[in-house]
């Protein structure tokens, strides 16, 4: 059976809301939240976060660490509280080669993209047989299409830049001007966009369907109490 997540951003969210999200989520029926985190927003007027990446997850797995980069230099870096328990490190990938890379040196595969491909790719290099698959969806829960759809465009607009973009462009200035010719019709067409539950299932199930364990739901905007309950009574329940 598939996990349905609440995926939180802190790209658009400040702390105090985080975790009042995160204490709605653990109110519901849903199996848990997680919280991004990036070096850059995607976009000027979105909030700054913190850098985590590959590199420090390896520092759990090593008592020391160097390397030396095309683009950094890091001499005998060393965590020196590690916890009892060290947890498994997903890694993002958005092909197939990048999907074979985290199986050789993840413990999971975390992708936006529902590809069966990538998926199969991930398991021919993975060390164990139920190494977890993560998925992402972006939905936009609200009381009209033409709503959600605006909030979309207005807060998370590179939804709909082709993933290339998502790893070419440098800066979050590059994003607000790759972003200035969105249309609403893609926006409709990319993401589950309003109230019909089975916009939402369909999106959901296309990763089911590509072999994911877990699906994070990114839902867009302030409506979080509102998305966790509509998601409870009308969606959830498609994959009991």
């Amino acid at each position: 059976m598939v996990e349905i997540r609440h995926k939180l951003v802190s790209e658009l969210h400040g702390p105090n809301d985080l975790v009042e999200y995160a204490q709605l989520t653990e109110q519901s029926n849903l199996a848990f939240a997680n919280v991004s985190d990036h070096f850059h927003p995607w976009l000027p007027e979105q909030g700054e976060s913190r850098w985590s990446g590959t590199s420090s997850g390896r520092s759990l797995r090593r008592p020391t660490i160097s390397h030396h980069g095309e683009y950094y230099t890091v001499e005998n870096a060393k965590l020196y509280t590690l916890p009892d328990e060290l947890p498994e490190i997903g890694i993002a990938a958005d092909g197939p080669k990048t999907a074979r890379k985290a199986g050789e040196i993840g413990d999971g595969l975390i992708t936006v993209v529902p590809d069966e491909g990538l998926v199969d790719a991930f398991e021919s290099s993975a060390d164990a047989e139920d190494a977890p698959i993560y998925g992402e969806a972006t939905v936009c829960y609200a009381e009209d299409d033409a709503e959600a759809i605006e909030t979309v465009a207005d807060l998370w607009p590179q939804e709909v830049l082709p993933s290339s973009l998502l790893w070419d462009l440098p800066t979050p200035a590059h994003f607000a001007e790759a972003t200035q010719a969105v249309a609403r019709a893609d926006i409709a067409e990319t993401a589950p966009c309003g109230p019909d539950p089975e916009a939402h299932i369909e999106a959901i199930q296309a990763y089911v369907d590509a072999g994911f364990d877990m699906v994070a739901i990114h839902q867009v905007g302030s409506r979080q109490a509102e998305f966790l309950e509509f998601y409870e009574e009308a969606v959830l329940p498609s994959f009991d």
